[in-house]
């Protein structure tokens, strides 16, 4: 029988009464065989494991593809010169997507500890970091779980024989143009108000809608991996294709044409500004997901022989691509607007949710 060699690795050593962290390491196994190296807890932490590498990919892409992908980076673009928003953005991709969903999924399949213990078995100072993290993923599933509200809202309505947000002087309702209505997003179902001194009242509907958001959210979590590996099949696929429906009929409308060469014929002016790129950088890491936190688990879910390099170039290209494809959507529909309507391109929309909450569902009518 081969001996079997444990040592033990000083992390961190005891500071202003902290005590310090260890790691069990087993380079060899019973069999003689080198094991890799593995960070593992006092209770001998074992995580939990993708059931296949689709799994994984699709899991990956799904937390980062979303809201920013479909509603966001269209926006940025479209506020921020079409084209002219694509230069830095590319550049951030390259020089900031990628590298740090590298860093992220390696650390995440060499290191097999709980989330709460990983920056600390770097440095123990760095325990504070989860913190952090644990603050921003709650504040941004608040804003996400609200914008997932507004959907079931509308999702809910569009039931109804007549779609509500038709406008009234409009003489055909089937036509695109005639769906463009602002002012039932803002004014019916937020019930907006002029300033924050005006408060208004509780809406039922969004409320529970709300609840029905939080629910849905829960129950497709609940579970660790045994769910989320199973709901990415419906949840990632799905949206790629409504998506593929709506370019469809995007690119079937009059003057769209306006709208993609807004999309792909730079302003080399506002290439140059400062603001565009630190946008396009902001862009890159809200849609990315990096920095969140999942990526680490998830490169802990995944086998110790997987390809890393291969999967941190695909998997942020892919989210790319998907923000890439949701503004070619969009920005065909702005076009057929602005040509109906008469109206310069770049006055279509006046906000972000309007890019969501009103083109959307009037290329769905």
């Amino acid at each position: 029988m081969a001996n079997i060699y444990n040592q033990e690795i000083e992390l961190g050593k005891t500071e202003n009464g902290v005590a310090a962290e260890t790691n069990q390491v087993s380079p060899v196994n019973e069999a003689g065989e080198e094991k890799p190296a593995a960070t593992v807890d006092e209770d001998n932490y074992e995580p939990e494991k993708f059931a296949n590498k689709v799994e994984y990919w699709l899991s990956c892409i799904g937390f980062a593809v979303g809201f920013g992908n479909v509603w966001r980076f269209p926006y940025m673009c479209y506020s921020s010169g079409g084209a002219a928003f694509l230069i830095p953005y590319f550049f951030s991709f390259f020089f900031i997507a990628v590298p740090l969903f590298l860093i992220e999924t390696a650390y995440g399949q060499l290191i097999e500890c709980r989330l709460h213990a990983r920056w600390g078995a770097i440095i123990p100072r760095l325990w504070g970091i989860k913190v952090v993290q644990v603050f921003i993923c709650f504040g941004t599933c608040i804003y996400y779980i609200t914008l997932m509200a507004w959907s079931f809202s509308f999702f809910f309505a569009s039931f109804k024989s007549e779609l509500p947000w038709v406008l009234s002087t409009a003489s055909n309702g089937t036509s695109v143009a005639d769906l463009w209505n602002e002012d039932y997003f803002m004014k019916d179902t937020l019930r907006a108000t002029k300033d924050i001194n005006e408060q208004g009242g509780m809406i039922g509907e969004l409320l529970g809608c709300l609840f029905l958001s939080y629910f849905v959210t829960y129950f497709s979590a609940w579970k660790g991996l045994k769910s989320t590996g199973k709901m990415v099949y419906l949840t990632c696929l799905l949206p790629y294709v409504i998506l593929t429906i709506l370019l469809i009929k995007g690119l079937t409308l009059e003057g769209c044409g306006t709208g993609l060469r807004f999309l792909f014929v730079p302003n080399w002016e506002i290439v140059g500004l400062s603001e565009t790129w630190k946008e396009a950088a902001i862009q890159i890491l809200f849609s990315s997901g990096v920095a969140y936190g999942p990526l680490m688990y998830y490169g802990t879910a995944r086998g110790k022989s997987d390809k890393i390099v291969s999967a941190s170039l695909w998997i942020p290209l892919a989210n790319s691509a998907t923000s890439i494809y949701a503004a070619l959507t969009i920005f065909a529909f702005l076009g057929h607007v602005s040509v109906t309507k008469d109206i310069p391109i770049n006055e279509v929309a006046t906000s972000g949710p309007a890019l969501l909450f009103v083109a959307f569902p009037s290329l769905l009518a």
